[in-house]
């Protein structure tokens, strides 16, 4: 999955940081105080609520003044005054009309808020009072850019035609165009023809690594990454840039010698759901024959799997680009040039830093306030080296105090992104391998190159390998609709179906039938595998059990110990009336129950079983015995995990008697797992099938058939 936006923005280095302190405490006193709309710039933000500037600082507003009035508070009186004069009360503008919100309270709806302290509309007569500086705030962004000066230098448009935007909170379409390719160029610059700005949340430049597919000439609906063919990001517009002035020293190879196509992405957000938007925005694309020192690329840095909890005012998701990454895909030393975070409206700081050697280099970035609608670009007149081996850390914090629902990482506005975008020079040094995002704790690189991570080598099991294939059969197995012990050592022996890789496999396995049944089968042992077993007081205390089951039924029994049965917490217990014999002598200091959690007889009449357990320990170190099936029936068996435990099982009985040990039952010192019964003193006295694994049931074939057709079919293509 890539997930990427960058921008390259000539802004000094901690501009605005200074500027959003002086006012970022007051907007948490006020409600709403982070969602004040700007008067005259559809979906920008005013941050500074009580100044004359968006930005915040400078002189105050009607509202500033009201509120430094009354020491910074939000009291009913504040609540009930109209301090722009436009009609309507400070509270009905911010969402509280009945004036009843208090800080850290949750704000209230957000969807018809108003600026408390800008007369509206802003250049009606009535509200002449502020024309001076309002003119000033409306003005559009101005782009400079000595490129565009240069000799030579040519330019060209791409935009979509007017296309109706659909009635979705949002959606992302793309539409691919043909470059200049009569020669070798270097695109230096790009500016934004915004034609909507009530939708345009970002528009994106996708470079297409081929011009050899059919073109996809009329928008259409995309995702993230505009396609496969087209997924190598040149350039990114969005809410509060000009437009993007490349670098002096660099360039990006267009043309013949370069990108021959581009796909050109819009994201539109229309929260309010209106009918009648219509778009037709567009990319004016200024590029030289005249190229410069180096080709330049992008690094895409930062998490694409997270969940921020509901209230939570400082929720931090860290990445990692890790040394083995770095030292991977960068052959050579590159050179970062620019910089710049990416969050949305729960950001709240967010910093990139550089390791070397394990110890820290500096910072490239750092927002202690971070800004969604004033991105601060990070730009280093002397370059900052980055080496193979270097780790990158993209750290964010966010503030989901107002959110009563858990916020995961995802394209939408209301969703949460944590990315960093370094431009950087020669493209050529990274091999074109320009994303070091992170799944949970997990480097994407390591699973695109196979890279070993906690012991698991996910480029195997996330696609269909013959691994994968092998573990499917495995599980198809012993896993079909019970966690049996030989199920749980499947499990147990494969570093993947643990921790974040488990995680990593869930998800990837959500998306197909083959996959979905993949993650039933090794979800069998979910209870089992959260399960702790308890250490006793004291290593030197001497435990002796006896457990003797004898039983009368028709029907299969089963015999369960999930916990210890000798050192604190365990046993056997009993869910049936009927049984006979139940008997248990324990000798020790700390606490020993027994217990069996299924039915040990269940019934009366038929045919006779009588099934004997006998244990006997002497030693410093915790009993377990673990009945996980049928001891009669079919299905289950006994795992010691203990050298000194004697096992003796008899049996008598007319169906199938299986018993299983997925641990060593007496292993002396650590010796080989025993799957099959002659590695016990099993007595079985049962005509029919006797044996020490378990074989497919016919609706397991079933099954299991097509699945296995459909993987071998896939690896003989590989």
């Amino acid at each position: 999955m890539k997930y990427a936006f960058t921008w390259i923005l000539i802004v000094l280095e901690c501009t605005c940081i200074i500027d959003v302190q002086g006012y970022g405490g007051y907007r948490d006193k006020i409600p709403n105080g982070k969602r004040v709309p700007h008067p005259c710039k559809p979906n920008y933000i005013w941050n500074g609520v009580g100044h004359q500037t968006s930005a915040g600082g400078g002189y105050r507003n009607p509202f500033g003044e009201d509120f430094a009035k009354a020491g910074h508070l939000w009291t009913k009186e504040l609540c009930g005054e109209d301090s722009d004069g436009d009609g309507l009360t400070n509270g009905h503008e911010l969402g509280d009309p009945n004036c009843t919100w208090s800080q850290g309270s949750l704000d209230p709806d957000s969807t018809r808020i108003s600026h408390p302290g800008v007369c509206e509309p802003w250049n009606d007569p009535k509200c002449q009072k502020q024309f001076s500086w309002m003119m000033e705030a409306c003005k559009p962004e101005k782009f400079t850019c000595d490129a565009l000066n240069e000799v030579g230098v040519k330019n060209m448009t791409i935009n979509f035609p007017n296309t109706s935007v659909p009635v979705e909170e949002t959606t992302y379409v793309c539409m691919e165009f043909e470059l200049d390719n009569t020669g070798d160029y270097h695109m230096v610059a790009t500016q934004p023809i915004i034609d909507n700005l009530n939708v345009m949340h970002h528009a994106v430049i996708f470079g297409c690594e081929t011009d050899t597919h059919p073109i996809r000439s009329r928008p259409h609906r995309c995702g993230m990454v505009a396609s496969n063919e087209c997924s190598q990001i040149i350039n990114i517009w969005t809410l509060g840039i000009a437009g993007d002035c490349v670098h002096d020293k660099i360039g990006f190879r267009i043309g013949a010698n370069g990108i021959r196509r581009v796909a050109l992405q819009f994201h539109w957000n229309n929260p309010t759901l209106k009918t009648d938007y219509t778009d037709a925005s567009g990319m004016i694309i200024y590029y030289t024959d005249t190229k410069r020192e180096n080709d330049a690329g992008i690094l895409t840095i930062g998490s694409s799997y997270f969940e921020i909890p509901p209230r939570s005012p400082g929720y931090e998701v860290s990445s990692t680009c890790p040394g083995s990454c770095t030292s991977s895909f960068i052959t050579d030393k590159i050179h970062i040039v620019s910089a710049v975070n990416h969050m949305h409206y729960l950001g709240a700081s967010q910093k990139i830093e550089l390791f070397r050697n394990g110890k820290k280099v500096r910072d490239i970035t750092r927002d202690a306030e971070f800004n969604y609608d004033s991105p601060v670009v990070y730009e280093f007149p002397s370059a900052i080296e980055v080496l193979p081996g270097d780790t990158l850390k993209t750290t964010c914090i966010f503030n989901s105090m107002n959110r009563d629902n858990v916020t995961f990482c995802g394209d939408a506005t209301s969703d949460e992104m944590c990315f960093g975008f370094l431009t950087f020079y020669p493209k050529a040094n990274t091999n074109n391998y320009v994303f070091c995002n992170t799944w949970k704790s997990i480097p994407y690189c390591a699973i695109d190159r196979g890279q070993i991570f906690d012991g698991c080598d996910l480029k195997k099991y996330s696609r269909y390998t013959k691994e994968s294939a092998q573990l499917f059969l495995a599980l198809n197995t012993s896993c079909f609709n019970v966690c049996t012990p030989e199920c749980m050592a499947v499990i147990e022996s494969n570093p993947c179906l643990k921790g974040d890789p488990r995680d990593f496999l869930d998800f990837v396995n959500s998306y197909s039938d083959l996959g979905r049944e993949m993650k039933r089968l090794y979800a069998q042992c979910n209870d089992k595998l959260t399960t702790k077993l308890t250490t006793p007081a004291n290593d030197d205390t001497t435990y002796t059990t006896k457990i003797n089951v004898s039983s009368t039924s028709s029907t299969n029994h089963h015999i369960y110990t999930t916990q210890p049965v000798n050192g604190g917490d365990g046993g056997i217990t009993n869910n049936n009336t009927t049984d006979t014999t139940t008997d248990v002598s324990e000798t020790g200091t700390t606490n020993h129950s027994l217990y069996t959690t299924p039915t040990v007889n269940s019934g009366a009449g038929g045919t006779t079983y009588t099934t004997k357990i006998n244990v006997s320990s002497t030693s410093s170190t915790n009993r377990h015995i673990y009945t996980t099936q049928s001891v009669n029936g079919g299905d289950g068996g006994i795992a010691n995990n203990n050298t000194t435990d004697t096992t003796d099982v008899s049996e008598t009985g007319t169906t199938n008697h299986s018993l299983y040990t997925t641990q060593p039952v007496n292993n002396g010192a650590g010796g080989a797992t025993n799957n099959d019964t002659t590695d016990v003193d099993v007595k079985d006295d049962n005509a029919n099938n006797d044996n020490g694994s378990q074989a497919i049931r016919p609706i397991r074939v079933l099954l299991a058939v097509p699945l296995l057709i459909i993987f071998i079919s896939t690896l003989i293509s590989l």
